[in-house]
């Protein structure tokens, strides 16, 4: 029913401390489906008044992995991108999880948050194979990448982690609102004639050109 309320998009004074009781009456042993929808509609109905943001930021620090991470994603999808919210979910990308390292990454690319720390954050996770994918996709909602993005999803096109589909993707739509990316290419197969990795940049600088 909780989650159900979500899907309704029913975001009422009465309806938001009716899940926010759920969750706070639901002891750690105790936690049922009731309270893991209600977790979700907190996120989907958008209501990112202070109670509502309290109670997610504190489920952060839950024992349980799957909690931790709804929260994240709750949390990404009220769209407040406050410095508290930002801070807690960066905090969450350097966690040993990484279902939940995935759910902050999911959460922070939601909020649209371009602050250093967040885009720094976010380029470290493309070095690891987990998190890669969900790095990329939250890199390329930003609006002005600066160059640290455009030249660490560049040098994916050598990377073990490198998938033609997620790499390309990110760079022609990234292309679109940066020149930037098109130099970056130029140079980077210069450098790597040589390397049976340069038909990548080829291939995705011929679709850019075509766009």
């Amino acid at each position: 029913a909780a989650e159900a309320l979500g899907e309704l998009g029913i975001a009422s004074e009465q309806v938001i401390t009716a899940l926010v009781s759920v969750i706070l009456l639901q002891e750690d042993g105790n936690r049922n489906r009731a309270f893991r929808g209600a977790v979700k509609a907190l996120g989907r109905l958008g209501n990112a008044s202070g109670p509502v943001i309290t109670v997610l930021l504190s489920l952060l620090q839950d024992k349980n992995s799957n909690v931790r991470c709804s929260a994240a994603e709750a949390l990404g999808e009220l769209g407040n991108a406050s410095e508290e919210v930002a801070a807690a979910l960066v905090s969450l990308l350097q966690d040993e999880d990484f279902d939940l390292r995935y759910s902050a990454a999911k959460g922070l690319r939601m909020l649209g948050n371009a602050s250093e720390e967040v885009i720094t954050a976010l380029v470290s996770l493309l070095q690891h194979h987990n998190t890669c994918s969900k790095a990329v996709e939250a890199l390329i909602e930003l609006d002005n990448p600066p160059e640290e993005v455009i030249t660490a999803l560049v040098s994916l096109l050598q990377n073990q982690f490198y998938t033609d589909s997620v790499v390309a993707n990110a760079l022609e739509r990234l292309a679109k609102k940066s020149k930037r990316v098109i130099s970056n290419l130029v140079g980077w197969i210069e450098q790597h004639q040589d390397s049976r990795y340069v038909s990548n940049g080829i291939n995705i600088l011929w679709e850019i050109s075509r766009s």
